[in-house]
């Protein structure tokens, strides 16, 4: 065999994937699977607190604990069918980051959304106050700050 024909691996341009491997250096992916579930157990909870904590009440604490729930399901779901790049654990990472950065993207909007709830209880139909862009690129830069460093240590 020369050294340009297949099978060799010299000679030959080589493409990288436009993705990482899944098999590859994946820091937190590789974790025991207790630990990723307590991972996002943690950021299902911190998601919670942070509703409860801005519009003090139970249903929309609980519908966030539900499609947070939901969300999760169908993140691994995507991993174990292939559908995506990663794997099931990584993106139960992903989940876990994004979550953490959605809420802390949330905090300087919180008091604007419980006095909207609070206007929209008094009267129906009240028009909301409109979100500060500021509030709005701090929650898109958290959350995307968030999503890299759990791609860093996915991936």
């Amino acid at each position: 065999m020369t050294a340009w024909e297949p099978g060799q691996g010299q000679g030959e341009a080589t493409l990288a994937a436009p993705w990482p491997d899944p098999k590859g250096p994946d820091i937190l992916a590789r974790l025991p699977i207790g630990w990723l579930v307590a991972m996002a157990v943690f950021a299902t909870s911190v998601l919670c607190l942070g509703v409860q904590r801005c519009l003090r009440t139970l249903r929309p604490t609980a519908l966030a604990a539900g499609v947070s729930v939901v969300f999760l399901l169908v993140m691994t779901a995507l991993g174990v069918l292939g559908a995506v790049p990663w794997s099931a654990r990584q993106m139960v990472v992903m989940y876990s980051f994004t979550w953490v950065g959605f809420t802390i993207g949330a905090i300087p909007s919180g008091r604007l959304l419980r006095e909207h709830l609070e206007a929209e209880r008094r009267q129906p139909g009240s028009e909301a106050p409109a979100v500060p862009a500021r509030y709005v690129f701090f929650m898109v830069t958290t959350v995307s700050l968030m999503l890299l460093l759990a791609y860093a240590l996915a991936v």
